[in-house]
């Protein structure tokens, strides 16, 4: 990502396309990164299920020179009439100030639907990923959980709502 490019954010509709795109792009991520998201999908399969059965609404953070090129995506689940249920996928190098304007903006968004919580569980390797959500105004709540393994390490996940 190039100082001075122009980034904007927009709702995915449910092509079909963007699963195998994401799951391709995350398939080059550094390794604990990919164990990380391959904790909750094993495989292309899964992923395309979680797409098109639990994710309400889908939202890419795109370069505006290359609109197709997606930089992170943010998957919502209604969980309650007040609180949705985020899932995260960073697969490029994004500045954490772009990260905190796409989070910021999603949550204006969603709270002018009535929606007042975000909540997600974040791995507590990507401490890059937990800063920047903690400077989006998400807080950890001091629950956490293990699921998931790195070379022969369980990951730790932490809760955050925002």
């Amino acid at each position: 990502m190039q100082a001075g490019e122009m980034l904007t954010y927009r709702r995915i509709e449910s092509e079909l396309h963007w699963p195998e795109i994401i799951w391709t792009k995350e398939e080059t991520l550094p390794g604990w990164f990919k164990a990380a998201s391959q904790a909750w999908m094993r495989d292309i399969e899964e992923f395309q299920a979680f797409w098109q059965e639990q994710c309400d609404e889908i939202y890419g953070l795109f370069d505006d020179e290359r609109p197709d090129d997606l930089l992170a995506c943010v998957y919502l689940e209604f969980l309650k009439a007040d609180e949705l249920n985020i899932h995260i996928s960073i697969l490029a190098d994004v500045e954490t100030g772009e990260m905190i304007r796409f989070f910021r903006s999603l949550k204006n968004l969603k709270a002018g639907d009535g929606f007042r919580r975000m909540v997600g569980y974040l791995v507590e390797k990507n401490t890059s990923l937990r800063m920047t959500a903690e400077l989006a105004g998400f807080t950890a709540t001091g629950l956490e959980m293990t699921y998931g393994n790195y070379r022969g390490r369980t990951l730790k996940w932490t809760e955050v709502r925002g």
